[in-house]
């Protein structure tokens, strides 16, 4: 539990680095971008696509079965069946959202990242190598795609545990968003996402508290899903180096 508090309190040190190093300029394109996303995915999945599964749902309930006992029948079953693809649709929804997330964001939450560990962890510059960055961004899809196969798995799994479903559904979301933030973090010691899960297998209950915290970090009015992702990396950035925040280094 204690290493599930500690990330789960991580969030808040992004606050702190921002502030102390003045990396407010770092912080402008991913936030944006970040909440530009999730506006543009809700805005779609709301008036285009919610109003195209209603349509589906009442034209195939009213053309295929005629009044009397199979009507009421049809109608109670497609309710149940509406909600089952009104789940999985949110779901999906929210899963493009990550991938787009990963393949745009990151790597501006990547330059961040470096800036710190610039100023925090002194240590001899490498040289640029375009080689290097596209094997880097073709792993980061890698990855992703790695955590939707996860994602849409463990979804599907909750149904066969009756009331736990809930549970499963949000520890296994909190994991995958709490280890997704390590990546920038990591990306350049350990390219290959299982050398990253090697590293950092120790610390599940770290992750998945770090994950919870920005779930909930999400929920707060307009900022939420903005910052998020940001702080959610640096909070990572702060667990795995072990910063002490009021140490000045370099």
């Amino acid at each position: 539990m204690i290493q599930f508090w500690n990330g789960f309190k991580s969030i808040k040190i992004g606050f702190y680095y921002i502030k102390k190093f003045e990396y407010f300029k770092y912080l402008i394109i991913p936030s944006l971008m970040s909440g530009s996303l999730i506006g543009l995915i809700g805005y779609f999945a709301i008036f285009q696509g919610l109003p195209y599964l209603d349509t589906l749902y009442s034209s195939n309930i009213e053309s295929n079965f005629s009044d009397g006992f199979w009507l009421k029948f049809a109608k109670s079953f497609g309710v149940f069946l509406y909600i089952v693809v009104l789940i999985l649709y949110a779901l999906v929804s929210y899963l493009f959202y990550r991938f787009l997330l990963s393949i745009l964001v990151q790597p501006f939450i990547s330059i961040l990242i470096q800036k710190l560990e610039d100023k925090l962890i002194p240590a001899e510059p490498e040289a640029f190598s375009l080689t290097k960055e596209i094997k880097l961004f073709l792993e980061g899809i890698r990855a992703t795609i790695i955590y939707l196969v996860y994602s849409i798995f463990f979804f599907f799994l909750g149904f066969f545990l009756g009331p736990l479903q809930p549970i499963l559904f949000l520890s296994s979301q909190a994991y995958i968003l709490g280890r997704s933030s390590y990546d920038p973090v990591l990306e350049t010691r350990f390219p290959s996402y299982g050398a990253k899960s090697s590293v950092l297998k120790t610390r599940k209950m770290e992750i998945i508290g770090l994950g919870f915290s920005q779930m909930l970090f999400n929920f707060i009015p307009i900022i939420g899903y903005f910052l998020a992702p940001v702080l959610g990396s640096i909070a990572a950035f702060h667990l795995y180096h072990k910063v002490n925040p009021e140490h000045k280094r370099g």
